[in-house]
C-alpha cells in the first residue's frame, strides 16, 4: 500500500511540473552567413571549387603548393535576433601538423550586435612543410571540420534558460509543495524522504539553471598539398637516376646524382641575367644586358645560353665569375681554399678546391634564383655551381680538355650551354663550353653564363 501511495504521489507531482526541461530550440534562421568572398590569395593557391556558404556552414576546396601559401576570405555574418553574440575562437583549432586556421575581426571586436551585420576574415595557411616522401602516392590531402562558436553576450542571460525565466515563483511553489507532501507522507521514513528529495532536485536543478542558445559557424575544408617536384612518369625522388629530367614549377632540371636522400639537380638552361654580346666585324660587342623588366629575368631561359657553339654572334646571359683571384694566396703559396687545383689528370676521390662563395660575382644571382624557386613550396638544401668532381662523374675531363671526345663521354645535356663551375683551375675557374670544351677562365664576361645546381 505504501508503494502504491508513493507511485501515485510521484505521478501527480510530475503532472504539475511544466514542460520546461526541454532544450531550447534556437532560431537558426535568424543568424546566417550573408556572403563569402575571396579577399586575398597566394600565387600558388588554387580554388578547386569556389568557396560557398549556406546558413552557418562554409565549404572550402583548395590546393596549395608551398609553405606560406594562404587564402583569406571575407564573410559577413547577419544577426536578426534582438541579442548580441560573441564570436569565441578559443576552440578554433584542429589537430593538424600542416594547415593553420585563424580568424580576424573588423574593428578588433568579436561582438556581433543585435539586428546588425559583422565582417569577419577567415585565413587558411599552409604552415609546416609536408615531407616530400609523403607525395610518393600523390598529393597530401586534409579533410577537416573547424567550428567558430557564437555565444550570447547578454550578461543577464548568462546561465539562463529562456524557457524558465518567467517561472521563478512557480518553481518556488513547486518546491514548497514537494517539501510539504514529503513530510506528510514520509515523516516516518527518512530514507523515503531522502530519495524523494533527490529525485525532485534532479528535476528542479536542470530547469532552474539557465542555459544559453549557442550557434556555431562550421567550416568544412578539403585541402590538397601538391608536390612541387614533378618526376618522370612512374618515378619518384628515390628512383630517379642521372640524366632523368624533373620539373619544379616551370623550371626544368637534370638529375646529376641521387643517393636516396639528397637529389642533386642541374638547371636545364642558364639564368636570364647578365650581359648580351654579339660579334660585329670580328669583334665582340656588348649590345645590352638583362634587367628585371625582362620576361623571366633571373630564371632559366633557352635564350640565355652564353656562347653558343657555331653561332659566334649569340652570347646571351654572360657574367664574369670574379674580378680577382680571391681564392689564391701569394704567388707560389697555393690556394686559400681546402683541396687542390684539379686538372685533366684528376684521380677520383681527390678533393678539388671549391671556391664558389660570396666573393664570386655570380652568387647573388644564384641566391635570388633559390628564393624564387622556394616560392613554389620546395625547400632547397643548397644552391650553387657544379663541382669539378661532379662534371668528372658526368663524363668531362677524362684525360682530355673536353666532355665529348676520347675518354670523355658526357651526355649532351651537360654541355648544352656555356657556364661556370665553382672549382678552381689554379688561377682560373673551371667552365664547360657548349662545344664540349672543358677549361678555365675567371673574369671573362662575354662567354660564360650561370647554370645553377640545387640540392633537394
Amino acid at each position: 500500500m505504501k508503494k502504491l501511495k508513493t507511485i501515485i504521489v510521484v505521478f501527480f507531482l510530475m503532472m504539475l511540473i511544466p514542460n520546461v526541461a526541454a532544450k531550447e530550440i534556437c532560431d537558426i534562421d535568424k543568424i546566417s552567413i550573408e556572403s563569402l568572398s575571396l579577399e586575398e590569395v597566394s600565387d600558388n593557391v588554387k580554388e578547386n571549387k569556389e568557396a560557398t556558404a549556406s546558413g552557418l556552414t562554409i565549404n572550402l576546396n583548395l590546393s596549395m603548393l608551398g609553405v606560406g601559401d594562404m587564402v583569406k576570405y571575407k564573410m559577413i555574418i547577419k544577426n536578426n535576433l534582438n541579442e548580441d553574440f560573441k564570436l569565441d575562437n578559443k576552440n578554433f583549432s584542429i589537430n593538424s601538423n600542416y594547415i593553420e586556421y585563424s580568424i580576424n575581426f573588423d574593428n578588433n571586436s568579436n561582438i556581433v550586435k543585435a539586428n546588425s551585420k559583422k565582417t569577419v576574415y577567415l585565413i587558411v595557411k599552409y604552415k609546416n612543410e609536408v615531407p616530400i616522401e609523403t607525395f610518393e602516392s600523390g598529393p597530401y590531402t586534409e579533410n577537416k571540420i573547424v567550428t567558430l562558436d557564437m555565444l550570447s553576450n547578454n550578461i543577464r542571460n548568462i546561465g539562463k534558460n529562456p524557457k524558465t525565466k518567467n517561472h521563478f515563483l512557480y518553481i518556488v511553489l513547486i518546491i514548497l509543495i514537494i517539501s510539504i507532501i514529503s513530510l506528510i507522507f514520509f515523516k516516518k521514513s527518512r530514507k523515503n524522504i531522502l530519495l524523494f528529495l533527490i529525485f525532485w532536485l534532479s528535476i528542479i536543478i536542470p530547469i532552474s539553471v539557465y542555459a544559453v542558445c549557442e550557434y556555431n559557424i562550421k567550416i568544412e575544408s578539403n585541402i590538397n598539398i601538391m608536390n612541387p617536384v614533378i618526376y618522370p612518369d612512374g618515378k619518384n625522388k628515390k628512383s630517379v637516376v642521372t640524366g632523368d629530367k624533373v620539373k619544379i614549377g616551370e623550371e626544368e632540371f637534370y638529375v646529376v646524382s641521387n643517393n636516396g636522400k639528397d637529389l642533386v639537380l642541374l638547371a636545364h638552361y642558364n639564368l636570364k641575367v647578365g650581359n648580351i654580346y654579339t660579334l660585329e666585324n670580328s669583334s665582340v660587342k656588348k649590345i645590352g644586358e638583362y634587367t628585371n623588366q625582362d620576361d623571366r629575368y633571373g630564371l632559366q631561359s633557352p635564350e640565355a645560353r652564353g656562347y653558343v657553339g657555331g653561332q659566334d654572334d649569340i652570347r646571351n646571359g654572360t657574367v664574369a665569375f670574379s674580378n680577382s683571384f680571391y681564392w689564391q694566396n701569394e704567388i707560389g703559396e697555393g690556394l686559400k681554399y681546402p683541396g687542390i687545383s684539379c686538372s685533366y689528370t684528376y684521380t677520383p676521390g681527390t678533393k678539388c678546391a671549391y671556391i664558389y662563395d660570396e666573393n664570386s660575382i655570380v652568387k647573388q644571382y644564384i641566391d635570388n634564383y633559390k628564393n624564387e624557386l622556394e616560392k613554389t613550396g620546395i625547400r632547397i638544401k643548397e644552391a650553387r655551381l657544379l663541382k669539378f668532381e661532379e662534371a668528372y662523374e658526368l663524363g668531362c675531363g677524362h684525360g682530355t680538355n673536353n666532355c665529348n671526345s676520347g675518354s670523355s663521354n658526357a651526355p649532351a645535356w651537360v654541355y648544352e650551354t656555356t657556364y661556370w663551375l665553382g672549382s678552381a683551375d689554379n688561377y682560373d675557374t673551371w667552365f664547360i663550353f657548349s662545344t664540349g670544351q672543358f677549361g678555365g677562365y675567371y673574369n671573362n664576361d662575354n662567354m660564360y653564363g650561370i647554370r645553377p645546381v640545387i640540392i633537394i
